[in-house]
């Protein structure tokens, strides 16, 4: 009967494979996680662009109507489309001085990635 030390070639490669299985693992999981951070980091980034956007777009003194585009900071760009909103009957008045108007900020990057802000925006008749 020998006295054997140690781990046979068969036991040493079976834990090499287990161990290579388990790093590529967990090698995708911080390729998702970090896909899904920069996914979201861009989201959130887009969020407070189009917010920006908006509020520039608010304080003019006069909101211009119809279409207006752009490019932001990096590959994000906007567009924006005002036009009068036309409330249901009930909330209608014929003596109303102020006409509502839709406000829509869009946030557009990558291919097919963007982010959509609306608002309703009291102004003139005139």
């Amino acid at each position: 009967m020998t006295n054997s030390r140690g781990f046979s070639l068969l036991e040493v490669l079976v834990a090499f494979v287990i161990l290579a299985m388990a790093l590529g693992v967990l090698l995708q999981i911080f390729t998702l996680a970090t896909r899904g951070h920069h996914s979201a980091q861009q989201l959130q980034q887009a969020m407070v662009l189009a917010e920006s956007k908006m509020a520039e777009l608010m304080a003019a003194p006069v909101l211009q109507r119809g279409h207006q585009q752009g490019r932001l900071e990096g590959d994000f760009r906007w567009e924006a489309d005002t036009q009068p909103y036309r409330l249901p009957s009930d909330f209608r008045r014929a003596d109303s001085r102020v006409e509502p108007m839709l406000l829509e900020v869009t946030i557009s990057w990558g291919k097919d990635r963007h982010f959509m802000l609306s608002t309703l925006v009291l102004g003139s008749g005139a």
